[in-house]
């Protein structure tokens, strides 16, 4: 081969040494992330969803912790971006040069200025590298001494939860509680605020909410998840502001096994009974299946094959200030449930 293939050869090594540089980096922040993680007794589902979060943007995430394997990760897969590139090239050239086809060779001059700035790259961040694997190394020297501390400073109220059944505690999808604790579990009185800043205050069972109300941090109708927990078969959802309207509508947009739905709404923080001439639907699955008041025995559910497009709607005859509403499920079990509607006004 002539000097130019041997050129791109060289820098098709350099790139993939530098990419196995960049792996190794990669592999030994994520060790050290994980085993962080593992003693502040995350599961292996929580670990993936940590590790999934860092890896779906290259914008770091808000915890510090998460930062050098953030960094790491992203380095490696532009030392792999960069090293495709190379191979490519260099087989690119390889396959003219055997088939010595003089129109459809590669601009030499264009690829040496590519894999003098290859080079000098990889130069810098081998360089980098070997910089800071030697922090990594008296980092990992300073955690292991301050680890133990740091955790017991981080858990301080998760342990108070545990033992004295009272507390606070964040959990991995964001959700923040404060309340009583059974087993480490929120269990009796308490309040869950939820990640989209929503919370449910009230009582709870085995870590779920039991009885009580949600109260939506903002008017945002458009989805709306009540706190049934398959024992409970009836929420209340306070809005945040009172919305002046006539008509209000319920679009279920996910269930669980069977769309049951009755359904009730709140004027000036008073609980209405509106009949049922004054409830309209886009369809039932049967007769049985029409009533949506809070005494139906089985609840609203539209027709067979269940759908996001059928709609409830409450007449309350003039335009009314409704300050929540109260939803519930199928009045003869309480495992049958919309758990996810959104709401829709008009006058």
């Amino acid at each position: 081969m002539d000097e130019n293939y041997q050129c791109l050869k060289e820098e098709a090594t350099k790139t993939k040494q530098a990419l196995e540089n960049a792996f190794t980096e990669k592999e030994s922040h994520k060790l050290k992330l994980e085993s962080i993680y593992k003693m502040m007794n995350k599961t292996d589902d929580e670990l993936n969803e940590i590790f999934l979060e860092i890896e779906s943007d290259k914008k770091n995430t808000t915890l510090p912790l998460d930062e050098e394997y953030n960094n790491s990760y992203w380095k490696w897969k532009d030392a792999d971006e960069a090293n495709e590139k190379a191979q490519t090239a260099l087989k690119k050239y390889d396959e003219n040069y055997n088939a010595d086809i003089p129109d459809v060779m590669i601009e030499l001059k264009e690829v040496k200025q590519q894999n003098e700035e290859l080079r000098k790259e990889m130069q810098r961040q081998n360089e980098e590298l070997k910089k800071q694997n030697e922090e990594l190394k008296n980092e990992m020297e300073e955690l292991k001494a301050i680890l133990p501390q740091m955790m017991m400073q981080q858990n301080e109220e998760v342990i108070k939860a545990v033992l004295l059944g009272i507390g606070k505690m964040t959990f991995a999808n964001g959700n923040f509680f404060e309340g009583d604790f059974q087993n480490g579990k929120p269990h009796g009185k308490g309040k869950m605020t939820f990640a989209n800043g929503d919370y449910f205050e009230g009582d709870f069972q085995n870590g779920k909410p039991h009885q009580g109300k949600t109260i939506l941090a903002r008017n945002d109708f458009s989805n709306i998840t009540p706190a049934f927990n398959g024992q409970n078969k009836e929420v209340d959802i306070v809005f945040p502001e009172p919305v002046e309207a006539r008509y209000i509508t319920f679009k279920p947009k996910e269930w669980t096994n069977c769309p049951h739905l009755r359904c009730e709404v709140y004027v000036d923080n008073v609980l209405q009974n509106t009949p049922l001439n004054q409830r309209s639907i886009s369809s039932c699955y049967s007769d049985s299946n029409k009533d949506s008041t809070m005494n139906a025995r089985y609840g609203w559910v539209h027709k067979q094959p269940y759908n996001n497009n059928e709609w409830l709607k409450l007449d309350l005859q003039q335009c009314k200030n409704i300050t929540g509403i109260r939803v519930g499920t199928s009045n003869n079990s309480s495992i049958s449930y919309v758990s996810k509607f959104a709401l829709e006004f008009g006058n």
